[in-house]
């Protein structure tokens, strides 16, 4: 959903044992292709019930 020109992508946690933990590389890899093409920051949130993403919406008037 989108909420004061961010777009957030919310995901409950569920505890999985037999999943291996996430390495976090397209996470990083996404918040450095912000900051390259649009010099913006994307915010993480974790919590012990959810995981969410918050990306900020580029507008037209940001591209120089």
């Amino acid at each position: 959903f989108t909420y004061q020109d961010f777009l957030i992508i919310k995901n409950p946690l569920h505890p999985r044992r037999s999943v291996p933990p996430s390495t976090g590389i397209g996470l990083k890899n996404i918040q450095d292709r912000y900051h390259k093409l649009f010099d913006a920051s994307i915010i993480v949130e974790k919590t012990d019930t959810y995981f969410s993403i918050k990306l900020p919406i580029i507008h037209e008037h940001h591209h120089h």
